[in-house]
């Protein structure tokens, strides 16, 4: 082979262009400046906590939050995975299945210290994934619910495609949707009484709100169970308008800084 043939075998078998149509791999190591924000906004409760060493992921899609994340052990559950599932690094376990199944069948007695919910857009399964969340957590977690406020009543259709069909035809290209998961924050604020919680965030199309959610250290306080399906239905029959009057949202979802709303959770878990 000629040099020149050689530089060019060098050339095309060390910077072609990737496989498009191959899954991504999870990258081996967490890269900073690849954070989004909730990898950010993860990373920063991890920092803070006393003890931060498992971490619970439910619905990890691309997997662009689970490698970023800089916990020493992580487990990721989703049962249609946008990554090779094959190739993980070594701290990370991944289970392909739906939330229901993991929790019953997979977890094992298991606690996290760190959790993020981002499984499906429905209040109702998110509902019962934070429910099985606090079950398998410690006293001192924290879990981060995403999806809290949607961006207007388009974006708060639990049905996806519904709503990508809906917001097309108002001239919506945005591709954004966040479902009826706010009425998850209304189930906690009635008849949660044990938990705590800040909304943090920006509400500009940009970022998306996220809720914090920490079990209170007060003595006496009821151990975390399902609302009653009376109450259930009760919120199931409110819509976007009822939390959101004039767009603007109750008091219940307050926004506050990032940075405060993280440091009023690592100090309520301390």
């Amino acid at each position: 082979m000629s040099e020149l043939g050689a530089k060019i075998s060098y050339i095309y078998s060390h910077f072609r262009p990737r496989d498009l149509t191959a899954p991504r791999v999870l990258a081996r190591k967490p890269r900073s400046n690849l954070e989004g924000h909730s990898a950010r906004r993860l990373n920063r409760l991890a920092l803070g906590m006393k003890t931060c060493g498992t971490y619970l992921e439910i619905g990890v899609a691309q997997g662009l939050t689970l490698e970023q994340v800089r916990v020493k052990e992580k487990v990721g559950v989703d049962p249609t995975p946008q990554f090779d599932a094959l190739k993980l690094p070594k701290n990370i376990s991944f289970f392909q299945t739906d939330s229901d199944t993991y929790f019953t069948q997979h977890i094992k007695g298991k606690n996290f210290d760190l959790i993020f919910l981002d499984g499906l857009h429905v209040w109702t399964q998110t509902y019962k994934d934070l429910l099985n969340a606090l079950d398998h957590s410690n006293l001192n977690s924290i879990i981060l619910l995403d999806d809290v406020i949607p961006d207007n009543e388009l974006s708060a259709f639990p049905d996806w495609d519904a709503a990508l069909k809906l917001k097309d035809h108002a001239g919506h290209k945005d591709g954004r949707g966040q479902g009826d998961v706010y009425k998850v924050l209304i189930a906690v604020s009635r008849f949660h009484p044990e938990l705590e919680y800040r909304v943090v965030g920006k509400r500009d199309g940009i970022d998306n709100p996220q809720a914090l959610i920490w079990k209170k250290s007060e003595a006496g306080l009821p151990a975390s169970k399902r609302a009653s399906a009376a109450q259930l239905e009760e919120i199931a029959s409110m819509n976007y308008s009822d939390a959101f009057p004039d767009q603007e949202p109750l008091g219940i979802f307050a926004l506050i800084p990032e940075a405060e709303g993280i440091t009023r959770a690592l100090y309520g878990v301390s």
